[in-house]
């Protein structure tokens, strides 16, 4: 059961902007791609997420998208809603999220907490306040 605790990390880096094509995949990157929604905008930014064990060595890059800019708090939250379903699906618990102290990551968590806390409350649940 200590194997699969783990935290999912998550930072957004500068990237210089540059274009490469893919022949594996005939597609070319470089643009702005955020897996459903692709836009022909030169990414300067990659948001990037990674796993590590909380009570085990290991650590494992799970996803990563080409961004324009700083990515907007609505959308980190909906990567990270997604990526938390598919490590729950996995059979690994996340416990945490880390990431450092940003404004756009700020407001994705005080989302996420609102959005929890909004859930408890429907559900009848004490909110500790």
């Amino acid at each position: 059961m200590k194997k699969k605790l783990c935290s999912v990390l998550f930072d957004e880096v500068a990237l210089t902007p540059h274009l490469t094509y893919d022949e594996s995949q005939d597609e070319i990157i470089g643009f702005k791609d955020f897996g459903n929604e692709r836009e022909f905008k030169l990414c300067d930014h990659a948001l990037v997420f990674m796993l590590k064990g909380v009570c085990s060595n290991w650590r494992q890059p799970i996803a990563y998208y080409f961004c324009e800019g700083t990515t907007a708090a609505a959308v980190v939250v909906w990567i990270l809603k997604e990526i938390i379903t598919k490590v729950l699906q996995s059979g690994l618990i996340p416990l945490a999220l880390i990431c450092d102290q940003g404004p756009t990551f700020r407001t994705a968590i005080a989302m996420l907490k609102e959005d929890t806390e909004r859930k408890r409350n429907l559900n009848g649940e004490y909110n500790g306040k």
